[in-house]
């Protein structure tokens, strides 16, 4: 059975937001998407009609254009396996698994793939996709002058909390809450942070044991349910409307955690995430929630095409009362830059914008 998916799942994350993002304000058009989208849908056509030597063709030459396409892979194995070109088709699995592809339950009842099943190398194959996806605790490195708080609770996120040597229940540091990008947890890159933020009066709270590919709406409410547990285990730490920080994939996250409950928070950080919000097979453009007011700094390259949507749509955004900042970083494009110059930007508007903690009572 072909995964019919255009875009593979996690590496293409990004470019999948912009350009369903631009297509749908007619910012570009659709003549410029790629050719691999039209190769992947005649493929997927040749292999529901049984025509299975000639959607091989088809995604072979898909993957001479983008070799890391899992999911072309994934479907070039269903058409060699269908033409009893086992020990190919387990090969192309293995490609498939190797750039992204997660999806075992899929692959073990897909009946395209079911002559495989006598191979020992498909056994193999199941028990490595199952190692990958297997979450794993990630541990932390100790940060001078940062205290490290961890926890898993039952309800909740695996977390590891790093906060200020100077917090107290009298003067507690707001929190801030990391959602990570699809493909990994990102942490190494910014539990460094917590020093500059510390400074600033905030804590940074992290998740260490999850699957990484993206955020499960089970996973954003467990996310949220894990407060309750931190607020209990560390009283110098402030879970009241915290912020939301996160980069990609993260980003796209915490708008719409904060699209649901605007008042639940207390602002937005965001990188490489734009103002849209996944609807059905596509996406559309968020509606700013009534009254709200959060404040949100947008961090984006200059050369990231998504930017574009930020400059169209932030004067409507503010004008409904948010307090929207868009900070532009010029000559990069969809990448991480909580890090750098960029990071001066963070900790005035977190200044500027009324976030720093008060004291209890």
């Amino acid at each position: 059975m072909p995964v019919s998916l255009p875009w593979p799942p996690t590496r293409r994350l990004g470019r999948a937001l912009i350009i369903a993002a631009l297509l749908l304000r007619g910012l570009v058009g659709a003549a410029e998407t790629t050719d691999t989208t039209a190769l992947h849908q005649r493929g997927l056509d040749q292999l529901r009609a049984g025509e299975h030597a000639a959607a091989a063709t088809t995604f072979t030459e898909l993957l001479q254009i983008e070799p890391a396409h899992a999911t072309a892979h994934y479907n070039l194995a269903c058409a060699r396996a269908l033409q009893g070109q086992h020990e190919q088709a387990l090969a192309s699995l293995e490609r498939a698994v190797e750039h992204g592809y997660r999806d075992l339950a899929h692959l073990r009842r897909d009946p395209d793939l079911q002559s495989l099943h006598q191979l020992d190398g498909f056994a193999a194959l199941c028990q490595d996709l199952t190692e990958r996806t297997r979450p794993r605790y990630e541990p932390g490195a100790p940060i001078p002058g940062i205290r490290s708080v961890e926890g898993d609770p039952d309800a909740g996120l695996r977390y590891r909390l790093r906060i200020g040597t100077s917090a107290s229940a009298e003067q507690p540091h707001r929190l801030i809450i990391w959602l990570h990008p699809s493909g990994a947890s990102a942490n190494r890159h910014v539990e460094p942070l917590a020093p500059t933020f510390a400074a600033h009066g905030h804590a940074l709270l992290v998740f260490t044991q999850k699957q990484w590919r993206g955020w499960t709406e089970a996973e954003g409410k467990a996310a949220l349910n894990t407060l309750a547990h931190l607020a209990a285990a560390e009283p110098a730490v402030d879970v009241e409307r915290p912020l939301l920080m996160g980069y990609s994939a993260g980003g796209q996250q915490a708008l719409k955690l904060w699209h649901a409950e605007p008042e639940r928070f207390g602002g937005l950080l965001l990188n490489a995430a734009y103002p849209i919000m996944r609807k059905g097979p596509g996406y559309e453009l968020i509606t700013p929630p009534a009254a709200a007011t959060t404040p949100i700094l947008v961090l984006s390259g200059s050369e990231d095409n998504g930017t574009a949507l930020w400059r169209k749509h932030l004067p409507d955004w503010n004008d409904q009362g948010l307090r929207v900042r868009l900070h532009e970083v010029p000559d990069r494009g969809h990448t991480f830059l909580f890090a750098g110059p960029a990071m001066a930007t963070v900790t005035e508007w977190l200044a500027k914008v009324g976030l720093r903690p008060q004291p209890k009572g």
